[in-house]
This record gives structure tokens, sequence and C-alpha cells, in this order.
């Protein structure tokens, strides 16, 4: 955190600069020039009684993987068979809710460990069951 003067030196110590509640138009928009041209994202947030906003900048290559900005699905794995094309199945009193290509991740899954904090793209089979990829070579899963 830094209260005083925001000089062009001082933005170059950061490879991310956050701005919150500062109203100069003209300074917050030569901070942001400065920072797209070197490669350090900014981060400009502000609140106005119950209104509150937030502007990210990480130059041209920032790439925003969220389809429709909603909360991240959460589903109950069954199972997920060992096979070159990975089936994960859902408790079936819920859907999952994904779609083709949308990207899961796993926590907490026994015996097939190998699929614990790594990210899957996936291909939707139904309501209830997704693709991830070979799973042949993973360990057995436990539920």
């Amino acid at each position: 955190m830094h209260k005083g003067e925001i000089t062009k030196d001082l933005l170059r110590n950061f490879s991310v600069v956050v701005i919150n509640d500062y109203y100069i138009k003209g300074k917050l928009i030569d901070m942001n020039e400065f920072c797209r041209q070197n490669k350090i994202g900014f981060i400009y947030t502000g609140t106005l009684g119950l209104y509150g906003f937030c502007f990210v900048d990480y130059g041209e290559k920032h790439e925003i993987l969220d389809k429709n900005g909603e909360e991240p699905l959460n589903a109950i794995v069954v199972n997920i068979n060992k096979d070159e094309e990975g089936l994960v199945e859902v408790h079936e009193e819920k859907r999952h809710g994904f779609e083709d290509d949308d990207w899961v991740t796993f926590s907490e899954v026994e015996g097939m460990t190998e699929v614990n904090g790594k990210l899957f793209q996936i291909k939707v089979v139904n309501p209830f069951k997704f693709k991830i990829g070979n799973t042949s070579k993973f360990s057995d899963y436990k539920m």
C-alpha cells in the first residue's frame, strides 16, 4: 500500500498496480497507458455508496476464459473411469451444468489423485457425465 504521489518510477517496481477510489481521470489514463507500455497489470476499482466497479487491463494478450461471469459450478463426482476419454459421472440428483470446452478442476478426489488440482477441458456427454481426456494410466477412483 502506498500513500503519496504516484510516479512512473514507483510504478516500475510492480508487476501489477491496483488503484482504488482515485478519481482524477487524466492521471488514471496516464498511469494505465504507462502500465500497458511496460507490461504491468493495471487494476482500477472504486466504490460510490452501494455501487462499485472494477477495470482490469493486462494488455493486448490478456485472455479471459470466463464465458458468462457467473459463479463457478460445483458438482459431486461419483466416478471417474480409467479410459482414453476419461468419463466423469456426477451425482444423479444434480446436473453438472457444464458446456463443451469448459474447464474443470478437481479437489479431494481419493484414489485417482492425479486429477486433483489440475485443469481439464471437457466434452459433455449428458447432464450427468463429461469427458476429461486420457485417464488410462491414473490410479483407480475410490468412492
